[in-house]
């Protein structure tokens, strides 16, 4: 399959695709190669299918298992594995299904997303540096003494603080 030749869908942060996350990302991508895309449709064949954590990740990942020649992309924030209460992950599941964002119940939403990563054929998972400014992401990455080793929070403030707006 030839990319410009696939069918894409896309299930962004927004269904017209205005939210940050979509004009920034993929939509910015496909405009700037002539790609044409619509907003996913489980419902519709594609070729291939971008999901982010908006979109209906427990049916994207089961209509990936019953059809695995669909190209599944899953993109989400790494934040999100760091939530792994057991209210949380069942409200998350039982609130999604309540709103409509997703198709099936999700009894654990934890659990949904590590499914979604082991059927998706790519994954993009956004870590909070790839959304600062680059003295930031030095900062964290410990080229300024890093967070933790004995730094406080307020002190670990501080330096992003001073880093991102130097005086």
């Amino acid at each position: 399959m030839k990319l410009p030749d696939a069918r894409i869908g896309y299930a962004g942060y927004s269904r017209d695709f205005s939210a940050p996350g979509d004009r920034r990302r993929f939509v910015a991508y496909a405009k700037a190669r002539n790609l044409a895309f619509e907003y996913a449709d489980l419902a519709r064949e594609y070729g291939l299918v971008l999901v982010t954590h908006n979109g209906d990740i427990p049916g994207w990942t089961e209509l990936k298992r019953q059809n695995p020649n669909l190209k599944f992309v899953f993109e989400l924030a790494d934040s999100y594995f760091t939530r792994t209460g057991l209210p949380g992950r069942y409200l998350k599941g039982a609130a999604r299904y309540a709103l409509g964002t997703d198709s099936r119940l999700s009894p654990d939403f934890f659990r949904t997303l590590i499914a979604a990563c082991e059927v998706a054929d790519a994954r993009r998972v956004l870590r909070p540096a790839e959304r600062l400014p680059d003295a930031v992401t030095l900062l964290l990455q410990g080229r300024f003494g890093g967070v933790g080793g004995g730094m406080s929070q307020q002190q670990a403030r501080q330096r992003v603080h001073d880093a991102a707006f130097p005086r």
